[in-house]
């Protein structure tokens, strides 16, 4: 069996402050499981750990250190030296949690513990990785802030502080300016105590559990007393459970013994689906930016804002049973996007294409929904494709129809239409020419391209594109391209206009 990574989080570098935290978890335990990991045939394990939690002594990271060490040499009896690499990031104070009213370490201070870690660790031959302290910094003051950022973000995203999260894109110097001109002090919202009855910006969100359950865990913390699992152990009366609606269940149903340790494997998902509908939606606008992974995303989550009670794959981890059409090459609008989902329960189609067009964003809209067979049929594959490619609002925009008539009749007469393509590092030679069904011209700059789908190799629009008029695959991506082929009927251009640019008037 192929050995991935191994992760293991002690949080922090003592049983005290992991105490601390409600993180019980003894040092010969960690130890023993990087033993056996290491027997298992796993080379590497990465230990996670946080730096600035409440209470920590420079006793703590140097914990860090000697523990990191300890894993190491739990694996250097055996045939390979061991790598451990230790992840390092700032512990930062959250809403809604017992720490919500803990400052957080300043940054001089983490960057003092950041540089000792780095010196000690290397004396022991220990990988180290770290996460910038500028960022937590202002992850800290987002992350408690209240209406007041608002003009903070506002002008940060107007001075191109949108990538930030990429290290060669951060510039904290801009974010302080910012602050500074607006007269906010960051520090305001990181480095102070909260009281116990203050009013926090985020307190009109009901998350059900009580504020004064979150202090008294805040205070437990300080004793350093464990809270137990409610699932294992007695209620902590944190305020979740209302006894009607949410139910707690008795601890004895999921002690674990010989008896029942088989049941807490994961097994098939109980719900087994009873309707399955697809949908035909367009993809339009600053959308079609969006690769297959995001748009899958995008549903996941419409889904679960409007509410459709979707089904379940099974195993240890469950994803919607939700399957897409082949994907969409990016930068390409489309009409004809089609989608499978599979429900617990009977929905109508109209009021299915309703809610999710409610929760969905500008761009993308259902325009069909159907019943169809549960029987494990995927989405159609299309063997043909339709495109339009509107000329007249790119820079290849012409009066002359006769030209492009002409390079379209010269393209379409050939044999062998040779092009070179890149993957992986190697250039490949292939004749698309027998990709090409139909080229033909609907009016003096709008271009209809029907392509097939081939047995081993298939093309893009835009190369077709890129080849009839001469241009780089780079310029041809300036020519608007909507798929417009939908169960079979090629839509007429006017029709397509329609759908292509009313969809984008949604906001």
């Amino acid at each position: 069996m192929r050995k991935t990574g191994f992760t293991m989080a002690p949080e922090a570098g003592s049983e005290r402050l992991r105490n601390v935290i409600n993180k019980g978890i003894q040092e010969e335990a960690l130890i023993e499981t990087a033993r056996n990991a290491f027997e298992a045939g796993w080379r590497a394990i990465k230990l996670y750990y946080m730096t600035g939690l409440p209470t920590e002594t420079l006793d703590d990271i140097r914990g860090i250190v000697e523990l990191s060490r300890r894993v190491q040499e739990a694996g250097e009896s055996g045939r390979f030296r061991p790598t451990v690499n230790v992840s390092v990031s700032q512990f930062i104070p959250k809403p809604h949690t017992p720490f919500q009213w803990e400052p957080q370490i300043r940054l001089e201070d983490s960057l003092e513990r950041q540089s000792f870690l780095k010196q000690e660790l290397k004396k022991k031959r220990l990988d180290f990785k770290w996460h910038d302290t500028r960022m937590s910094f202002l992850e800290g003051v987002f992350s408690r802030g209240d209406r007041r950022l608002s003009s903070v973000i506002k002008t940060a995203f107007d001075a191109n502080c949108r990538f930030d999260s990429w290290g060669e894109q951060f510039r904290f110097d801009v974010w302080g300016k910012i602050f500074k001109d607006a007269g906010i002090d960051p520090e305001f919202y990181t480095y102070r105590r909260r009281e116990r009855n203050e009013i926090f910006p985020w307190q009109h969100l009901n998350t059900r559990v009580d504020k004064e359950f979150l202090y008294k865990e805040y205070e437990r913390s300080l004793r350093k007393e464990e809270t137990p699992d409610c699932k294992t152990d007695k209620c902590s009366v944190c305020g979740v459970c209302d006894h009607k609606v949410i139910k707690n269940v008795s601890s004895l149903q999921y002690a674990v013994s010989s008896k029942n340790q088989k049941s807490l494997l994961p097994t098939a998902y109980p719900l087994l689906p009873t309707h399955k509908i697809r949908l035909t939606f367009s993809k339009t606008d600053s959308l079609k930016y969006l690769g297959h992974l995001e748009l899958v995303t995008v549903f996941s989550r419409a889904i679960r804002r409007a509410g459709i009670p979707i089904a379940y794959s099974s195993g240890f981890h469950p994803l919607p049973k939700i399957i897409f059409s082949a994907p969409l090459p990016v930068g390409i609008e489309s009409i004809a996007e089609d989608v499978d989902l599979e429900l617990l329960e009977y929905i109508r189609s109209d009021e299915i294409s309703e809610r999710l067009n409610k929760a969905l964003p500008c761009g993308i809209k259902i325009i069909e929904a159907q019943q169809i067979s549960l029987k494990p049929y995927s989405v159609p594959t299309a063997i043909e494709t339709t495109y339009l490619a509107f000329l007249e609002n790119s820079p290849f925009f012409s009066t002359n129809g006769k030209w492009l008539n002409g390079l379209i009749d010269q393209l379409m007469t050939r044999d062998t239409i040779i092009v070179h393509k890149e993957r992986h590092g190697k250039q490949k030679t292939i004749n698309i020419r027998p990709l090409i069904k139909n080229l033909s011209l609907i009016d003096s700059n709008t271009i209809q391209l029907t392509i097939v789908k081939g047995e081993k190799e298939n093309v893009r629009p835009y190369e077709v594109l890129s080849y009839l008029l001469g241009i780089s695959n780079n310029e041809s991506r300036l020519i608007p391209v909507l798929k417009t082929k939908v169960g079979g009927e090629t839509i007429t251009q006017t029709k397509a206009k329609d759908y292509a640019y009313r969809e984008k008037s949604c906001l």
